[in-house]
């Protein structure tokens, strides 16, 4: 493991230290709980990034021909 120091807003430190008594946690083993989840949401969000992505420019300026263009593809079958 490796050991990191950081300087923290007192506000911030005394809110840390609170919930660390709260639930029974250290204030290191808290601050690693709730880093490696904001991480983990963090590239959870990254990952949908381009999830929509047509390949294409101008896609809703194009809507209607792409919409006519797909339908007609089905009708044809």
């Amino acid at each position: 493991m490796t050991r990191i120091t950081i300087s923290l807003p007192d506000e911030v430190a005394q809110r840390v230290a609170r919930e660390a008594r709260r639930t029974g946690a250290s204030v290191s083993e808290l601050i690693r709980e709730v880093l490696s989840a904001e991480l983990g949401k963090r590239r959870r969000r990254l990952r949908i990034i381009g999830l929509g992505k047509s390949g294409t420019r101008h896609t809703a300026r194009n809507a209607d021909a792409a919409l006519a263009e797909g339908f007609g593809a089905d009708r044809r079958r």
